[in-house]
């Protein structure tokens, strides 16, 4: 699926494309082939992920870090910060399945 209507900054993070003052809706049926995986360079993101794209379904991967290893063929990486408001809501505005794995692995006192 293209990703006609989102952009890239200079971070990798992802921007709707304000060029004609709003981005092109995603169809219902393009929204049910993408499945966005936030938090996809974790311990179960990784093992998730080969189970995901066994679907036949893209999977857009959402994380601070690449994930380990090759990205699959109907794999997209983008490096957002999940407090990016913007680009998360460009990413989730594609799909309408979301697995929500992004968190802070450990927390400092």
């Amino acid at each position: 699926m293209p990703w006609s209507s989102v952009g890239s900054d200079a971070r990798g993070g992802l921007h709707a494309d304000r060029g004609n003052g709003r981005a092109r809706a995603p169809s219902n049926d393009e929204q049910r082939e993408v499945i966005v995986v936030t938090g996809a360079a974790g311990t179960i993101g990784t093992a998730l992920r080969p189970r995901l794209a066994r679907s036949g379904r893209s999977l857009v991967l959402v994380d601070q870090r690449k994930p380990a290893g090759q990205v699959g063929t109907n794999e997209t990486f983008h490096r957002i910060d999940l407090g990016d408001l913007e680009a998360m809501t460009a990413v989730f505005s594609r799909s309408r399945l979301v697995v929500h794995l992004g968190a802070i692995p450990t927390e400092e006192p």
